[in-house]
């Protein structure tokens, strides 16, 4: 039978993952296990692999899926829609395989200071409806300056290459501003502070009313 893949929860400011069709022996769980393996490898890095919510739907024949599919790409109520080339290949199999068998790593994030210089995340500009970009978390050598009011400004040529992935990539977006990154001294430190900007924290919600896409692009 005919199977696509969603991501579940929808929500108008998430990102959703919507595979191609293809023909399965359908049991869910090892083509939900290959399809979180695939996104996890390719999109959402930090994705954990222990949440076996059912992300498929089978239908037959394939017409109805493929409509289903065109469906759910066009509805703006799932979010931004990205494509993904997943249709569980003997080597995608393989791979959910070998993850579901390897033990459970913690998360590698330190809390200590490093030499190497301090940890940013940086993003393209909201409002008006613009899908916001943001960056994964990532060192830099660069200079950070601060201001008397205590802002940290990081130097313009890393949201410039960040500028010209998306460029490359086809996105439309605002760019954002070297005063308006996350820098903090430690890995465990900007990984909360991207969240709650993201997403917001108690009394807030983040980027309110925007798309958001992780890109997980690094310097």
């Amino acid at each position: 039978m005919a199977v696509d893949m969603t991501k579940p929860n929808w929500n108008a400011n998430m990102t959703t993952y919507v595979s191609q069709v293809f023909q399965a022996d359908w049991d869910s769980a090892p083509v939900s296990m290959a399809y979180n393996v695939f996104i996890r490898d390719h999109y959402v890095h930090d994705l954990t692999l222990t949440d076996l919510s059912p992300r498929c739907s089978a239908q037959s024949p394939a017409m109805q899926a493929m409509q289903h599919q065109t469906a759910m790409i066009s509805d703006p109520a799932i979010g931004h829609a990205v494509p993904v080339d997943f249709s569980d290949t003997p080597a995608q199999q393989a791979a959910a395989s070998h993850a579901a068998s390897a033990p459970a790593t913690p998360s590698t994030a330190s809390n200590a200071p490093s030499a190497g210089g301090p940890f940013i995340s940086c993003s393209t500009q909201g409002g008006g409806g613009a899908t916001i970009y943001v960056t994964g978390i990532f060192q830099t050598a660069k200079p950070v300056r601060s201001t008397p009011s205590g802002a940290k400004i990081v130097d313009q040529s890393v949201l410039n290459d960040f500028y010209a992935y998306l460029t490359q990539k086809g996105y439309t977006f605002k760019p954002g501003s070297a005063g308006g990154c996350d820098v903090s001294p430690t890995e465990a430190a900007a990984e909360t502070a991207q969240h709650t900007r993201i997403y917001g924290g108690p009394g807030s919600c983040g980027f309110c009313g925007n798309k958001i896409v992780e890109t997980g692009w690094k310097e």
